[in-house]
């Protein structure tokens, strides 16, 4: 017989584990991106290719990685155009 503090302690961590399995891989997509704006706009990001991919033509692979979870995680356009332009600043 499991004890309350038991099932307290499985059900906490089996909630939180969970969390982690959904949101996990969708934050280490949009982490990765933010780190290495910078190659992907030297590589060749655009403005303009952020507007597409939010039109729903996904060209370039970073948007292709990132535009599934959008919806999820309410990025919208004009947060990757604000991290766009910060990069271009620098």
């Amino acid at each position: 017989m499991i004890r309350i503090l038991d099932r307290l302690v499985a059900g906490t961590f089996l909630r939180h584990f969970s969390v982690f399995v959904i949101a996990g891989p969708p934050l280490l997509v949009i982490g990765h991106i933010t780190e290495n704006m910078d190659d992907f706009i030297d590589r060749g990001l655009s403005v303009a290719e952020v507007a597409q991919a939010y039109a729903g033509e996904r060209n370039h692979p970073v948007m292709q990685a990132l535009m599934p979870h959008t919806a999820t995680f309410g990025i919208e356009a004009r947060h990757l155009l604000a991290v766009i332009d910060g990069c271009q600043m620098d």
